[in-house]
């Protein structure tokens, strides 16, 4: 949806990384998907990007999806 709870960014931008790594959809695309503007995509993907190399934590669970997600 359009909220922006705190609980909910990380995840969502975990997600729009995910999708990002694993299709082949435009940032504009992934935005249709997720309800939000492609720029607004453009930077959670930059933001995991960019997390997931300082922790270690991010990386073991983002991992831990694509297993779970047989991806």
């Amino acid at each position: 949806g359009e909220r922006r709870l705190k609980a909910l960014v990380r995840p969502r931008h975990a997600a729009m990384w995910l999708v990002r790594k694993h299709t082949e959809l435009s940032f504009p695309e992934m935005g249709r998907v997720f309800s939000r503007d492609h720029a607004t995509v453009q930077h959670g993907v930059r933001k995991i990007e960019t997390q997931v190399k300082r922790d270690a934590d991010l990386e073991n669970t983002i991992q831990a999806i694509e297993r779970n997600l047989g991806i």
